[in-house]
């Protein structure tokens, strides 16, 4: 096939099951849920540190990796 015909045609694509976007959908939430507790809306907020221990802050990020690592493993290629 020369270069203009394959020119048109789609790049490959990927399938993600139903459960694969559901655990997306859950995993966007969680970060949702970490920004709006990281974020301020007072003055007072802003000054006051947030504590967060690292083993928890590490044990999140694990986790979230983990859920990414099982969502790429289910994409299929089409």
């Amino acid at each position: 096939m020369n270069q203009a015909k394959r020119a048109g045609l789609p790049g490959p694509g990927y399938l993600l099951t139903r459960e694969g976007r559901r655990q997306l959908e859950m995993l966007r939430d969680q970060f949702y849920l970490m920004a709006e507790i990281a974020f301020v809306t007072t003055q007072s907020e802003n000054d006051e540190p947030l504590q967060i221990t690292r083993s928890l802050l590490g044990m999140c990020y694990e986790n979230h990796a983990r859920q990414l690592h099982e969502i790429l493993d289910a994409i299929k290629p089409t």
